[in-house]
């Protein structure tokens, strides 16, 4: 049960609340003038909803998205671009000096040859062939990425987990370019297998666009997805060398 002091205090706050929020509005560069005091808090509230209306309509869809993504990040790394692996894999120099392979979020891009074959000490792979084969586009892919993240390049990476092949896994971004989307939209990559790996909600709609264009992958009519190619070829040892 409030007594008289409590409910007094407990009414002044409720009172100062609108005029706490005016100014935080204010301070945030959401609210254009600065606040003044108003003749009633029934008038404060109407004014504060009114300015969050307006700062909601400002920020958009498009923010809400990107807020749902940035609340998973749990570290960053910001360097130089030393190298890209593949169309999903770069390597990144931290400022301190190391060297972080980083897993790009979201996608899945087609594999590049590789002269040992990770498959190999899978046991379920016994058929695995020593050599791991490129599939088609990988070599494709990778110089998509390298055009977007070329050698010493500044980038900053998004962090969200460390794979099984101790590797970060991260949206990153050079010159304000977001690469994980850029890949997905120009079609030189597919959504990962699983929904908990896509992080940002703008990732299903730029692989759509791409498919939608006929970009990259989407150029086939039925491209195959990178995952059921690894375990069609690396693990079980169906395919053959192409020839040129």
């Amino acid at each position: 049960m409030l007594t008289g002091a409590r409910r007094a205090r407990l009414t002044a706050v409720k009172r100062r609340s609108p005029q706490v929020a005016r100014r935080f509005l204010y301070s945030a560069g959401m609210l254009p003038f600065a606040p003044v005091p108003c003749p009633s808090p029934r008038i404060a509230r109407a004014v504060v909803g009114f300015c969050l209306a307006l700062a909601l309509a400002a920020y958009g869809v498009t923010s809400l998205a990107a807020d749902a993504r940035v609340s998973r990040i749990n570290f960053t790394l910001e360097g130089s671009v030393l190298d890209v692996d593949d169309g999903d894999t770069l390597v990144l120099r931290g400022v301190g000096g190391g060297r972080f392979t980083i897993r790009l979020s979201d996608l899945d891009a087609p594999e590049v040859e590789h002269a040992r074959n990770p498959y190999r000490d899978r046991r379920a792979c016994r058929n695995a062939p020593r050599r791991a084969l490129g599939q088609d586009q990988g070599e494709a892919a990778r110089t998509a990425l390298r055009q977007r993240a070329p050698r010493k390049a500044a980038a900053r990476a998004e962090c969200y987990t460390i794979d099984h092949y101790g590797r970060p896994v991260c949206h990153v971004f050079v010159a304000g370019a977001n690469l994980n989307l850029a890949q997905l939209r120009d079609g030189w990559a597919m959504l990962p297998g699983k929904r908990a790996w896509q992080r940002d909600p703008d990732s299903a709609a730029a692989e759509q666009a791409a498919r939608g264009a006929r970009r990259g992958l989407w150029a086939e009519a039925r491209p195959e997805p990178p995952a059921s190619w690894r375990t069609r070829c690396w693990c079980r040892g169906e395919c053959t060398p192409r020839t040129h």
